[in-house]
């Protein structure tokens, strides 16, 4: 579709605007008295720093056709979705995707970092998100600072560019993007070089306003109103562009975008009959515009019987021909992109909703997360990244991962069993100690960062000043022994004579404090089992087998009261949620009592799961003893800890 904008001027020199759809016949003017009076200058309708034309930069293999599912939602737009997947088109719906690494932990592995599509989805799925709970805020009354109508309009066109952009997405459906339609169109054809294959769901205007007025309370709708190509003042709706468009050519730009958007249940003098007469004649209007550019549209509440989306999938097919042969497609399966529920509170990790907004991240900075061996921070690392947040499971233990990271030069890896990225005392130097390595990594796309083999060094630390940083610690004495029992099994799992494995790998004999009673190597990982184990890793020391002195725990207790949170294993789970919620927010419909399950390798001495070896660690008193006497740095690091975590950073800088 060819959109121009026509600037006039009335013989009382006052600026007007007509933006004509030439080959549409849509024809909207705004403030538009007479026709007879107006002089005409053509220009672009695009802003000038948006490119008109496709880009000729040389790309490494041409974009693959855009399918658009340019239906509002409540029009049966998730069928038309899994449609898509089952032609085995990577696709995107709200909060759910597919053709996408999954949410499993396995599949999150195969790459440090997010794909390109589904990263650019979840920034503008949190964007939006963002946007719509500033509106909200505001409408109830809160002293909210949402983005100006320009900054909207910018914003929300380039995060949608980013997705369209990305060549793994074959399909886009729901909001934002039939809310953006016209410029959905519009930026497909620029940046893909060809227009989408609009797919459309459509469904009775008065049903689907009534649905919308009364279940959707929370879904923004335009404060203005355009004039069509009869004359006639429509209701603009939940047509976002339009919105923004209108009040744009009206000298709006710099107004907060909530004067033109406002939630269907805070629109002032407007009875729900009025709006849902509003929504309707607004709905009626798009659907009828876009059915004349779809390839295939559906009403699957008039169709008899009802379809599934299998059949839909074939029917797009038949239309587009996008598939030579439906026999040999595999269907994509669907999974979960984002939390299905609505907004996320205010959180201390992000400064205020128009930053939220803008940027489409959850936190402002990259979160780093010291993983003290079996202190249950891989549960509290799989409840954060079941929230979306991006997550690298252990950047200094996949070696074969650093590629993608881009690391460069000065970093070490290790050439040990179990290899890692070295990143603490016996490396020097390296590019841990420019804050801007963390950076990089948080602007393409990492949320969570682990630290488990080791931390950085005293000279490093500095770099980690901006970056959030949490952690939990544990009773060293438990998390010991729930990583001897844990370590030991591994270790002793392909011996043929499993009981004399145990007895070479005595606990006694692996509480010893360095070399004298067993050969270091025959300890396994044997940092994990250095005394002082705690303080020896706030040191970036975890391996290093030096003596530690009282200097070393102080040091290890101010960076300790350096963290944003900290966590204490033996703690309730609910005291530990409230820390994390007020650091990244409350996640609205989560049961505190389902939300966070830590678990403990230390129930395997417990009851039928019971091992051999638990019997050997009960049978000797002397071995919890011998392990105090050369632990005392690390106890006293805990209780420290215990009191520290009593609240998060924020308020003890408060008090």
């Amino acid at each position: 579709m060819k959109v121009k904008r026509l600037f006039f001027s009335n013989n009382e020199g006052k600026a007007l605007f007509l933006l004509i759809a030439i080959s549409q016949g849509i024809f909207f003017c705004y403030n538009c008295p007479s026709l007879s009076t107006w002089s005409i200058s053509l220009e672009s309708f695009h802003d000038p720093a948006i490119p008109t034309e496709p880009s000729n930069e040389e790309t490494p293999e041409p974009f693959r056709p855009l399918v658009f599912g340019a239906g509002f939602g409540t029009t049966a737009t998730h069928a038309v979705f899994h449609a898509t997947c089952q032609l085995n088109l990577s696709s995107l719906h709200y909060h759910r995707q597919c053709g996408f690494a999954g949410s499993s932990r396995k599949e999150w592995l195969q790459t440090s970092l997010p794909e390109p599509g589904l990263l650019a989805q979840m920034r503008l799925q949190r964007s939006y998100r963002s946007l719509v709970t500033c509106i909200l805020k505001s409408n109830l009354g809160g002293n909210e600072t949402c983005p100006s109508v320009k900054q909207t309009f910018n914003t929300m066109r380039r995060h949608i560019d980013a997705v369209i952009s990305s060549r793994d997405v074959d399909a886009i459906h729901d909001v934002p993007y039939p809310e953006f339609a016209y410029y959905v169109i519009d930026a497909t054809e620029r940046i893909r070089g060809t227009k989408p294959i609009i797919v459309l769901s459509t469904r009775n205007p008065d049903d689907w306003a009534t649905k919308r007025s009364t279940n959707h309370q929370i879904d923004v709708v335009c404060k203005l109103n355009m004039r069509d190509s009869s004359g006639i003042i429509r209701p603009i709706g939940q047509n976002m562009y339009w919105c923004i468009q209108t009040a744009l050519q009206k000298g709006l730009g710099d107004n907060s975008i909530v004067d033109i958007l406002s939630h269907i249940q805070h629109f002032s003098s407007t009875t729900e009959e009025t709006m849902a007469l509003a929504l309707s004649s607004s709905v009626q209007f798009y659907q009828e515009k876009m059915e004349n550019m779809s390839r295939y549209n559906v009403n699957l509440f008039e169709r008899n019987p009802r379809i599934d989306p299998p059949q839909i999938a074939m029917e797009i097919n038949a239309e587009t021909k996008m598939v030579p042969d439906m026999a040999s497609v595999t269907p994509l399966p669907v999974r979960t992109l984002l939390p299905s529920f609505g907004m996320f509170n205010e959180r201390l990790c992000m400064p205020g909703w128009t930053p939220a907004f803008i940027s489409g991240r959850h936190c402002s900075k990259l979160v780093m997360f010291l993983n003290f061996r079996d202190s249950g921070g891989t549960y509290i690392t799989e409840y954060l990244r079941s929230f979306g947040l991006f997550h690298n499971p252990r950047i200094n233990a996949y070696p074969q991962k650093y590629g993608e990271l881009n690391l460069g030069n000065g970093i070490n890896v290790s050439t040990r069993t179990r290899s890692n990225l070295r990143i603490g005392s016996s490396t020097g130097k390296s590019r841990v100690s420019d804050s801007s390595f963390w950076g990089s990594l948080y602007n393409r796309g990492l949320d969570i960062v682990s630290l488990e083999e080791n931390f950085v060094t005293a000279e490093d630390y500095p770099s980690l000043s901006h970056t959030y940083k949490i952690t939990q610690i544990r009773n060293p004495w438990e998390r010991f022994v729930g990583t001897y029992v844990r370590e030991l099994q591994l270790k002793c799992n392909d011996e043929a004579s499993k009981e004399t494995c145990l007895d070479k790998y005595s606990l006694k004999k692996w509480t010893s404090p360095y070399k004298d009673e067993i050969a270091l190597e025959e300890k396994g990982w044997e940092e994990i089992f250095y005394p002082n184990y705690y303080v020896r890793m706030l040191n970036g020391m975890a391996d290093s087998d030096a003596l530690l002195t009282r200097d070393h725990l102080e040091a290890a207790k101010a960076r300790l009261s350096s963290f944003d949170v900290v966590l204490i294993r033996e703690d309730d789970d609910k005291i530990n949620l409230e820390k994390l919620w007020k650091l990244f927010g409350s996640f609205k419909y989560v049961d505190p009592e389902k939300a966070l399950t830590l678990n403990s390798n230390n129930l395997k001495c417990n009851g039928s799961r019971e091992q051999p070896i638990c019997k050997q660690i009960r049978g000797d008193s002397d071995l919890k003893t011998s392990f105090e006497d050369h632990n005392i740095l690390d106890i006293e690091l805990y209780q420290f800890a215990r009191e520290l975590g009593n609240v998060v950073k924020a308020e003890r800088q408060s008090v």
